[in-house]
């Protein structure tokens, strides 16, 4: 293997110490063929994503539902981005990217799927760019392009629209790798590799691991051996940023309830999991079957000789890496970059209940793929094995792949194809039941739905979200009685669940047992978070609070406790100025007992805030007339008329003003 460059200096590729216009030029023209190879595999692979739909598993909480990302982007909406917790995690840059598809292509999924394989697209190319330069040998640096294109394990990552944050991330990851290399020689570069890294964070965090990474490439492909303390030192802002990207994403996923508690989790049962998934990891790299969005975390696949037998080949494969360091340098640097780059999705601070996830392969599998492609490579070499052979053999696989991935990206075509799917390659799958059974509800298929859901809380007892779906799904065939049991069951094993008592509420509004519901709208807003903890919370709570005031109150006047509603829609209107909505429904409360004065003020102001409702006008010109002000109230007949041509309580109105 050819020697490491100078400090500081990648390795010049294949030929370029040839001078002449004609060797550079036949270069140029070899690296765009490489590319467009790279290129077409992947569209090939992909393509097939422009029909596509949004899917049921976070793409509700990041597209579909999400009511902030479908306003696109403003400048509202851009410091919502930064300012919100949503989806229990701060990726700023991850947000603007999908306020920005939505901007340019609305809500249709296609766009936003194909967006996602550009951004891929875009990494294959920096994979191989960056690995060419760094290295000087294009063909394994190709190779190792290719397997990060089309390998079915990526699929997850590039098929799923709410994981836009890992293409994101990693595309700003290796520009930051690409300036950190020009920084070496060129000063400038080293702040613009630093913002880079910054942007890649802001994407997604889980890149905090870069400047360990950053040391791993210095020895291998940079050959930088100097002083270990001086590289560290120039790593300085990297670590710096790290750190904070680490506090605050801890900070949000506690707050957003998506970081598993040590009562919840043990630790030794996340440490045996870590071990075991390093190892299925890999055996996903090398056998890609059986793939699905959610795994489950399961005691009994941690069994004790599983744990001990992973860490036995870990330990293996780590010393055999460090005793060839010396003649296979690529060995260390692959493993070490894949055990390093796995570190923050591996499970030991669990997110989640998964026990593992292929999306998070999506960075840590280049180094196993250097390890494997430059060995082979190498093997080749001393077999002394022709190259068209090594060719033909790279072809065959590269083919294999491409035919796998292309089968599972089509597996996410749509919610119900995806979770059929992965019901069928898991065992004990919660998730994969209740998202199965949200898509038969969807679809209609209720008789089909419910089994699903049942199932669902069945294995996991405590679990919400099959509950609530149960319940609607009895209440869209009629049977209203069991839906309430139901979500009672679910108060009964987690008292105060607020979201459930707003369900529950809901139903009994409509069973028409109103004092029921208002009991359930009471409690609710009891419970009601903070303010700061609602804008965390990625299902909207100030929304859904505020809509629990307006029912209540609405409940409180059809009750004919119109104190009681007043105080509501009060509530409503200083929690949401600018919303007309509860001052409309305060005024008519105000006016109810009497106290016309103030529910006029309630009326003039509503209609400053809605000056088209014809609604609001009509309610405003009945209290004017009502105050002796014919002329105003007049004055809001014609401007209703002007709205809406015709509208007979309008004429009726003004026939009445000048009457004695």
């Amino acid at each position: 293997m050819a020697s490491p460059p100078p400090e500081g200096v990648p390795r010049p590729a294949p030929g370029e110490a040839v001078i002449g216009t004609d060797a550079s030029a036949r270069r140029r023209w070899f690296t765009a063929l490489m590319c467009a190879g790279l290129l077409a595999s992947v569209w090939i692979v992909y393509f097939q994503v422009r029909t596509f739909q949004f899917v049921n598993f976070d793409d509700l909480v990041y597209v579909t539902r999400n009511p902030q990302v479908l306003k696109g982007l403003s400048w509202e909406t851009v410091a919502w981005a930064f300012r919100t917790g949503a989806a229990a995690n701060w990726h700023p840059v991850t947000w603007l990217s999908h306020l920005a598809d939505v901007s340019m292509f609305g809500a249709d999924p296609g766009w936003h799927h194909l967006v996602s394989v550009v951004f891929h697209t875009a990494g294959t190319m920096l994979v191989f760019l960056g690995l060419r330069s760094m290295t000087g040998d294009p063909w394994p640096s190709w190779f190792v392009a290719i397997l990060f294109a089309v390998h079915p394990v990526h699929v997850e990552s590039v098929a799923w629209v709410s994981e836009r944050k890992d293409v994101l991330s990693t595309v700003f990851m290796l520009l930051t790798i690409w300036a950190y290399v020009r920084g070496l020689e060129n000063r400038r570069m080293r702040w613009a590799a630093v913002i880079l890294y910054g942007l890649g964070l802001m994407a997604k965090p889980m890149l905090v691991t870069l400047p360990i990474l950053l040391l791993i490439l210095d020895r291998w492909p940079l050959g930088r051996n100097g002083s270990l303390r001086a590289r560290l030192r120039e790593k300085v802002p990297y670590f710096a940023l790290a750190a904070g990207s680490s506090l605050v994403t801890f900070v949000v996923q506690r707050y957003g309830g998506a970081v598993a508690t040590l009562e919840s989790v043990p630790l030794p049962v996340r440490a045996g999991n870590a071990l075991i998934a390093y190892v299925k990891y890999l055996g996903k790299m090398v056998w890609p079957v059986s793939l699905a969005p959610f795994y489950p975390l399961r005691a009994v696949d941690i069994a004790p000789w599983k744990v001990l037998a992973a860490l036995a080949l870990l330990v293996g494969i780590t010393v055999a890496a460090c005793r060839l360091r010396e003649r296979r340098p690529y060995l260390l640097a692959g493993w070490l970059w894949y055990l390093v780059a796995l570190v923050p999705v591996i499970g030991l601070v669990q997110v989640g209940s998964q026990s593992m996830a292929d999306r998070y392969t999506y960075i840590p599998l280049l180094g196993p793929f250097v390890m494997v492609v430059w060995g082979l490579r190498d093997a080749a070499s001393r077999g002394r094995i022709r190259p068209w052979v090594v060719a033909l053999a790279g072809g065959c696989a590269t083919v294999m792949l491409m035919g796998r991935a292309h089968g599972q990206v089509g597996f996410w075509r749509d919610s119900l194809t995806l979770f059929t799917h992965a019901r069928r390659v898991t065992v004990d799958n919660a998730v994969a039941r209740t998202n199965q059974g949200q898509a038969l509800l969807v679809a209609g298929r209720l008789d089909e739905a419910l089994p699903e859901f049942r199932a669902s809380i069945a294995m996991a007892p405590r679990a919400r979200i099959p509950r609530f779906l149960l319940s609607r799904a009895l209440v869209q065939l009629g049977r209203r009685e069991e839906a309430a049991a139901c979500l009672k069951g679910l108060l009964e094993s987690t008292p105060g669940d607020s979201e459930a008592l707003r369900e529950l509420a809901l139903l009994f509004l409509d069973m028409g047992r109103l004092q029921e519901a208002a009991f359930c709208y009471r409690e609710y807003l009891s419970k009601e978070r903070p303010r700061t903890d609602g804008e965390l919370d990625p299902y909207f709570q100030a929304d859904r609070d505020q809509d629990a005031r307006l029912r209540l109150g609405f409940l409180y006047r059809r009750l004919g406790q119109h104190a009681e509603a007043i105080t509501c829609f009060l509530a409503a209107t200083q929690s949401n100025p600018s919303d007309p909505a509860p001052l409309f429904n305060l005024g008519l409360s105000l006016s109810a007992v009497g106290r016309d004065t103030e529910a006029l003020a309630c009326f003039r102001r509503c209609a400053v805030l809605a000056p088209r409702q014809v609604q609001v006008r009509l309610q405003l010109a009945a209290s004017l007339k009502k105050a002796g002000a014919l002329e105003e109230a007049g004055a809001e007949c014609r401007k209703v008329l002007e709205i809406q041509p015709g509208n007979g309580e309008a004429q009726r109105l003004m026939g009445t003003l000048h009457k004695p």
